[in-house]
């Protein structure tokens, strides 16, 4: 072999190394400025202090999150930055139906059972409250969750139309017939008087007659006394 075709062997192979060494170098360069994949290079999520606290009636803690910038370019970086965490749910206030009307101190009544929820000295409350709410207050008295009626006598619901009291009142009025009530009470008078007007004769007759009788007997009495 001449020695001009073994210097280009020689050559042709360095060249070879050499190109091959800097694609080596160029990959090594290119996977050092890439700083991150996702957001896991970056570092784990976790609580930036121990205490929770509260925020619009739920529990929260502050986070510190970490992020990965133009993931996988060698333009990447990561981030950190602090946010609220949720940590628990206290839920919502609530209210159940109301019950029915019952009587308390003379008067109408109902009630209904209510759930206070929220967030007090970091941590999740639950309240149960009863709140009662006057209905009627009764002039005459309650029973059985009902006020008592003067005019009617007889215990009617509430609520009703304060309204309609005074027409309820005419109502009551207009059926009573007063008139047949103070006719009756004449005719009733005047048969009274014409039975004791008939009757006064009658009665002076008898007590006359008992006198009569009384005198005769008293005479006849005395005549047999004196002939004995």
């Amino acid at each position: 072999m001449s020695p001009n075709k073994t210097y280009k062997k020689q050559t042709l192979i360095l060249l070879a190394i050499f190109t091959i060494l800097i694609l080596i170098l160029t990959i090594s360069s290119t996977e050092e400025e890439i700083e991150c994949y996702m957001n896991t290079d970056c570092g784990i999520d976790a609580c930036a202090g121990d205490d929770n606290y509260c925020e619009n009636n739920n529990v929260f803690q502050i986070f510190l999150f970490h992020t990965c910038n133009n993931p996988g370019q060698t333009t990447s970086y990561c981030s950190t930055y602090t946010d609220p965490f949720l940590i628990f749910d206290c839920g919502e206030s609530y209210c159940e139906e109301y019950s029915e009307n019952y009587c308390h101190q003379n008067n109408i009544y109902k009630n209904k059972i209510c759930y206070n929820k929220g967030c007090a000295d970091k941590d999740c409350f639950s309240e149960k409250v009863t709140q009662e709410e006057l209905v009627k207050e009764c002039e005459y008295g309650c029973k059985k969750g009902k006020c008592k009626s003067k005019e009617t006598g007889k215990w009617r619901d509430y609520p009703y139309n304060q309204e309609q009291e005074p027409q309820i009142q005419e109502n009551i009025n207009q059926s009573i017939d007063y008139t047949f009530i103070e006719e009756s009470i004449k005719k009733i008078t005047i048969q009274n008087k014409e039975t004791t007007d008939k009757t006064n004769p009658n009665n002076w007759a008898i007590i006359l007659a008992l006198l009569i009788t009384a005198i005769l007997i008293f005479i006849l009495t005395y005549l047999l006394s004196k002939s004995n």
